[in-house]
Order: structure tokens, then sequence, then C-alpha cells
């Protein structure tokens, strides 16, 4: 990988940054809104009153170079709602593409 390291989890085994040589502790920033991606929701359920533990979980989401341009890209997966009042809005899927 060219731009990003991949992290990979190993149960109870101290966590690996594999790809990128990082010197001392990683830190994590929160870009979402700096990225534009504030607005895309990936909600089930309504964001006010959660009633299910699905609710509470995203559909998915995917880091990969769609483009094959170096760039990690990121696919949100089928956010919907459970609420009877918006069963018409179908699910939507977001693709963000890095440059």
């Amino acid at each position: 990988m060219s731009r990003a390291g991949l992290l990979l989890p190993f149960g109870s085994y101290t966590h690996r940054l594999f790809g990128a040589e990082l010197p001392g502790t990683v830190v994590f920033t929160d870009v979402t809104e700096s990225a534009g991606l504030s607005h895309a929701r990936n909600i089930f359920g309504s964001p006010d009153n959660k009633q299910y533990l699905l609710e509470e979980m995203g559909g998915g989401v995917a880091l990969f170079d769609y483009d094959n341009d170096g760039w990690l890209d990121i696919f949100l997966v089928n956010g919907t709602s459970l609420d009877p009042a918006t069963r018409d809005r179908q699910p939507t899927s977001y693709l963000f593409h890095n440059n």
C-alpha cells in the first residue's frame, strides 16, 4: 500500500501497522467535516430514538483504492431507516473518491 498502512488486529496480540513505519505514538484525528463526510448518514432507525441494537450498528464501511491511484477511497454501505414513516426511502450507499 503506497500511502496508507494496514492495521491488523490479532485478538489479544499487539496490533501492528503494516506498510508504514511510524515512530512514536499513532494519533487519529477526526477529519469528517473537513473531508466533506459530515452530511453522509449511514443510520438505521431514528438518530434521536434508538430502540433496537440494529439501529446502533451501521451497515458497514470499506476503505479501498477504487481507482487504483494509490489513495484509499471510502465506501459507506446501505444506510436506511427502520422508521415506518420513511419506508419509501431506498437504502443508500456512498462512494467518496479521495484525490
